[in-house]
C-alpha cells in the first residue's frame, strides 16, 4: 500500500502547521526524513518514518516548495 497526500500549509504558516503537514500519516510522529523532489507545482516531499518504517509523498505547490527550500531555518530537510 503506499501513501499520497496533498501539503495543507501556506507559505507563510509557522513551522510547526508545516512540519504537521508532513508527518507520518499513521502515528502522526513528524517526517524522520524529507526529500524534496521536483520543480514548480510538479514537485513533492518524499517522506519516511523511523518508528512505522512508512514511506509516503506528500505533492506540493510551487510555493510551499520555496517555502521549503529558501527558509533558512528549515529544519533539517534534504534538498
Amino acid at each position: 500500500m503506499s501513501y499520497h497526500d496533498v501539503a495543507r500549509f501556506r507559505p507563510d504558516d509557522p513551522w510547526p502547521v508545516v512540519l504537521a503537514s508532513l508527518a507520518c500519516p499513521v502515528c502522526l510522529h513528524e517526517a524522520d526524513d524529507v526529500a524534496l523532489d521536483g520543480a514548480g507545482d510538479d514537485s513533492a516531499a518524499r517522506c519516511a518514518c523511523d518508528t512505522c518504517r512508512l514511506e509516503w509523498e506528500v505533492a506540493l505547490t510551487g510555493w510551499q516548495l520555496a517555502r521549503l527550500v529558501l527558509d533558512p531555518a528549515a529544519p533539517g530537510l534534504a534538498r
